[in-house]
């Protein structure tokens, strides 16, 4: 759980703002949706990363161009050309993300994986996206690959392969419209496979966590956040103990963080100084563990309870009246809090509570918000907390 005030400002402060300039975040998302192995997790990965792209422009104020090549038209020709098509002024941000199957031959130079496109050509350099990106020259550039770095001769990515602060919206502003630099990143450090899970990769997933618990800082950083998001991944699979994410950052002209997971090419010093900001943001954790979480935790339970009391048997809701838009804001909340904490239990019954209101069933979200106290007071039980 990530470092808050209260749960209940979490849940119910109004956190978005609809104001727009002069700059665009150009997004570009190319998914492999159709691959018979991992097409639904890069699904997952397609549409928690289209809500992020309208997250992020909403927050930081930004006009949102969003591109999406999936399958049937993904192949190696439309995603060169979409890449190709970005045109970003000078002070816009692009954002370039990929999911799906990657590779590396014994030949590749870089660190990079090559995305598997499989037609008309098998494989699209990574680094020739971020070459062609960066001879665009806006402000900001963010790539980022869900992919496997493992060679060719291995086989290929598998089906098992691949906060509760409030939103700062002006923490979007500093990351997405105001640094100026590079953030490039891959799941997975070279002759690796990256993993995807039934929500999604497991890199896709960590950035997401490390992106929502960076919009809750006190003053965001993209090398924090890169430090936490490439975390090693723990797998325990036979082939694969862990996946081992990679990033560049660039801030300027200037190379601020260069984690290739290899001790021969990234230098002590920027090693050590990695290290130590992710062992401050796990020395914040457990201090918000200690300090705060219990008592937060009750007052979530107690906020939840009081909900399902007040839904009573006799109620009547219909899609956009009153009742439907205070539980539809409560489903917003608790949407951000799922993300911000990251646990997939919780994910799935935030996704039962939408659904169930939805469906404009008061049984069935009174169900659903039942599932979540048992949950929360599970959590509340496993930290020792008393209430």
């Amino acid at each position: 759980m990530r470092k808050s005030s209260s749960l209940l400002v979490a849940f119910f402060a109004l956190c978005l703002t609809s104001a727009l300039n002069a700059q665009t975040l150009h997004f570009l998302i190319v998914a492999d949706t159709a691959d018979q192995s991992i097409g639904s997790s890069v699904l997952a990965d397609l549409e928690n990363m289209q809500n992020k792209a309208r997250e992020i422009a909403q927050n930081a104020g930004m006009r949102l161009n969003l591109k999406v090549v999936k399958s049937p038209e993904f192949n190696y020709n439309s995603t060169l050309a979409a890449v190709q098509a970005v045109n970003p002024a000078s002070n816009d941000t692009v954002f370039f993300y990929y999911s799906g199957h990657g590779y590396r031959t014994r030949e590749t130079k870089t660190q990079w994986p090559n995305l598997y496109t499989k037609s008309p050509q098998p494989g699209l350099e990574f680094s020739k996206v971020l070459q062609i990106l960066e001879a665009k020259n806006p402000r900001l550039i963010i790539a980022l690959g869900d992919l496997c770095n493992s060679f060719s001769d291995q086989s290929t990515r598998s089906t098992n392969s691949r906060a509760f602060a409030e939103i700062q919206p002006q923490n979007y502003k500093k990351l997405f419209a105001q640094f100026a630099g590079r953030v490039y990143a891959s799941g997975s450090k070279p002759g690796q496979y990256s993993f995807a899970m039934d929500d999604g990769g497991a890199f896709t997933n960590q950035f997401l966590q490390a992106l929502a618990s960076e919009v809750r800082a006190d003053e965001p950083s993209w090398k924090r956040l890169m430090a936490v998001a490439t975390k090693s991944i723990y797998i325990g699979s036979a082939e694969q103990r862990t996946q081992d994410p990679i990033f560049e950052l660039r801030e300027g002209a200037s190379t601020v963080a260069n984690v290739t997971q290899n001790p021969t090419t990234q230098p002590a010093e920027e090693q050590q100084e990695i290290q130590e900001v992710v062992q401050e943001d796990k020395e914040e954790e457990e201090e918000y563990q200690e300090e705060e979480m219990c008592s937060d935790l009750s007052k979530l339970v107690g906020a939840m309870k009081n909900l399902d009391g007040a839904l009573k048997p006799d109620l009547r809701m219909q899609r956009g009246d009153k009742l439907y838009q205070a539980l539809e804001n409560f489903n917003t909340a608790m949407k951000g809090v799922a993300e911000g904490y990251g646990d997939r239990q919780l994910t799935r019954e935030v996704r039962r509570l939408d659904r169930a209101l939805a469906q404009t069933n008061l049984g069935s979200y009174k169900q659903s918000l039942k599932n979540l106290i048992d949950y929360f007071s599970g959590v509340a039980k496993q930290q020792g907390c008393r209430f």
